[in-house]
């Protein structure tokens, strides 16, 4: 189980699929695997930096409903 979450970064080990594992844990061994400095919290936290430098607005908390995609540009 370690060894998959490290290769393909998911925690929810009992619903991920054992074919995108598989195919992750072959890439991780093989390929070779990435880690971020500053662990997920780094990436998170650019990737929010971003997505509301764009005009996002992120809900914390909260289920989703729906993506709303803009009209002109079919960007979500």
């Amino acid at each position: 189980a370690m060894l998959v979450r490290v290769t393909t970064y998911a925690a929810d080990t009992a619903r991920l699929s054992a074919g995108a594992a598989l195919a992750q844990m072959r890439l991780g061994l093989t390929k070779n695997v990435d880690y971020i400095d500053g662990g997920w919290a780094t990436l998170v936290a650019g990737l929010r930096r971003a997505a509301e430098g764009a005009g996002a607005r992120i809900v914390t908390g909260a289920r989703v409903a729906a993506i709303e995609r803009d009209a002109i540009t079919g960007a979500a």
